[in-house]
C-alpha cells in the first residue's frame, strides 16, 4: 500500500469515527435582545472574570451591544447581564474582540459597511477577581429560640456577604455579577435561587444578628468574600476554617399551666438535714 493509500484509509477512518458518533444535541433556545438588525456576534471575555461574554453588531441602530456573561458553572440555562450599547459608524456589519494596545484587556474592532469605516473600543474597565483568602471562624453568640449572633474573621475581599440556610450540610454558591439584598429577619433577604440560602448581611463588617428563626432548629452559616461594585461583584465560594458552620436554637423553657379544677397551687417546702459520721 503506497502512501497516498494511507492517507485516503486514514481520512476514511476518521470520517467513519465521526460519523458513527451519537449526533450532537442542545438545549431550547434562550433569547436576549440586541439592537437593531444585528448582523455579527463574537465571544471573549471582556471584564476577566473568566467567563466568555458577547459582543454584538447592530446594523440597524449603528450600535455594538456587549452582554456580561452571568451563567453558573454547569448550568443548562445561559444567563447574561442586560445589554450595554456602544454607538459606532454607520452601519456596523462585524465585531472583533482582542488586545490591540497590549494593556492585556480585550477590545473592541467593529467594521462598518455602511460608512466604510472601523471603530476601535479601547477596554478601560478594570478588571475584578476574586478575593484570595475565604472568611474564616464563624461563631455564634446569644443564641435564643428565634435569634442568634453570627461573627467571623474577614477575608481579603472588599465585602462579604453573609447567608443562613435551614440545614446542617452544604455550602452557599452565589452567582458572579449578582447582588443579593440582605435582611436581617432569616427568610426574608434575596435567596439564591430556589436553594434555601437566604442573605442576611452584606456589606464590610464582621457581625450580624439575625431574628426570625425556628424554635430548636438547626441552621448553617457561610460568609462569603467578594470584590466589586453592585453588578460586578465576583464570589469566593470555597470553604475555609469552620466556615460554614451550624448552630441549634434553644428550645422554649416549659411552663406551668394552673390547675383546672379549682384547686390553689401551693408551694411544697422540703427540708434537708443529716448527721456526719467520723
Amino acid at each position: 500500500m503506497n502512501k497516498l493509500s494511507h492517507i485516503f484509509l486514514l481520512v476514511f477512518l476518521i470520517a467513519s469515527t465521526i460519523n458513527s458518533q451519537t449526533p450532537i444535541t442542545f438545549n431550547t433556545k434562550t433569547d436576549f435582545t440586541t439592537g437593531s438588525n444585528p448582523q455579527s456576534v463574537f465571544i471573549g471575555d471582556l471584564n476577566g472574570d473568566g467567563k466568555p461574554d458577547l459582543a454584538v453588531a447592530n446594523a440597524g441602530s449603528n450600535s455594538v451591544s456587549v452582554f456580561f456573561n452571568t451563567t453558573d458553572p454547569g448550568s443548562s440555562t445561559p444567563s447574561f447581564s442586560s445589554k450595554t450599547d456602544f454607538t459606532t459608524g454607520g452601519g456596523p456589519f462585524s465585531v472583533s474582540i482582542g488586545d490591540l494596545n497590549g494593556d492585556g484587556k480585550p477590545d473592541l474592532a467593529v467594521a462598518n459597511l455602511g460608512s466604510n469605516s472601523v471603530s476601535v473600543f479601547f477596554n478601560t474597565a478594570t478588571p475584578v477577581f476574586a478575593p484570595t483568602t475565604q472568611a474564616s471562624n464563624v461563631v455564634f453568640s446569644s443564641i435564643s429560640t428565634t435569634s442568634v449572633t453570627i461573627s467571623w474573621t474577614n477575608g481579603n475581599g472588599s465585602n462579604r456577604a453573609v447567608f443562613v440556610k435551614q440545614a446542617n450540610t452544604g455550602t452557599a454558591s452565589p452567582a458572579d455579577n449578582t447582588t443579593y439584598t440582605a435582611n436581617t429577619a432569616f427568610g426574608s433577604g434575596t435567596q439564591i435561587g430556589s436553594s434555601g440560602w437566604y442573605n442576611v448581611f452584606n456589606g464590610t463588617g464582621t457581625s450580624v444578628g439575625i431574628t426570625n428563626l425556628t424554635v430548636g432548629t438547626e441552621y448553617r452559616v457561610m460568609v462569603v468574600e467578594y470584590n466589586g461594585s453592585a453588578g460586578s461583584e465576583i464570589y469566593n465560594t470555597n470553604s475555609a476554617t469552620n466556615n460554614p458552620n451550624n448552630f441549634v436554637t434553644t428550645l422554649s423553657a416549659p411552663t406551668l399551666s394552673s390547675p383546672s379544677n379549682g384547686a390553689t397551687s401551693q408551694a411544697l417546702n422540703v427540708n434537708l438535714s443529716w448527721s456526719s459520721v467520723s
